[in-house]
This record gives C-alpha cells, structure tokens and sequence, in this order.
C-alpha cells in the first residue's frame, strides 16, 4: 500500500487511529499481532519475547509431563518387582520350614 496517493488527512487519520490501538491496553497486543502478520519480519520485541517464553515453557512443560511418566513407570516396575520379591521370599520362606520340618520329622523318627 502506497500513502502516495491519499490525502494528507486521510493519513493523519490512519495514524491517529493506529496511535490510539497501539497505545489502548485492550487493542494493543492485537494490533501488534497484526502488524507482526502484515510485516513479519518486523522484529517487535514485546510479541518476540512473550512467544520465546511461552514456546519455552510448553517445551518445559512437555519434558516435565514426559518425566513424570517415565516417574510413573519406574515406580510400576519397582511395584511389580517388589512384589515378585515378596512373592519369591514367601516361596523361599516356605521352603525352609518345610525343609525344617521334615529335618525334624526325620530326626525325630530316627534318633
């Protein structure tokens, strides 16, 4: 768009209403937005550095959900173990007094 061939009211108005969405708190961000979509190379660092930090915290976000799922499965694992343990230990407990059992048993019979 070319200002060359607009009247020099027309282009203070465009200004003035720029200034006013640029300067209102409730416009601001979308004008900036737009601006940015308009001119994208246009580097306006309030929208560079908000978008930096929210593509930084959803990547942080992500790694942290990512480990408290690996979290969660180690702890599964060490659940299931644990319990595999116990299972084991009963067996193995149970073999002993068995094996006990019947060394008293033969001791008994055979003195």
């Amino acid at each position: 768009m070319s200002l060359e061939n607009i009247s020099l009211e027309a282009r203070d108005e465009l200004a003035a209403l720029s200034q006013m969405l640029a300067e209102n708190p409730e416009t601001r961000k979308d004008f900036l937005r737009m601006t940015k979509k308009v001119k994208p190379d246009l580097p306006i660092p309030e929208l560079d550095m908000e978008d930096y930090t929210r593509k930084a915290v959803g990547q942080s976000e992500a790694r942290v959900q990512q480990l408290e799922q690996s979290c969660e499965s180690v702890t599964l694992w060490k659940n299931s173990r644990s319990a595999q343990q116990s299972d084991e230990e009963r067996t193995n407990s149970v073999r002993r007094r068995n094996r006990r059992s019947r060394k008293n048993h033969a001791l008994i019979k055979n003195p």
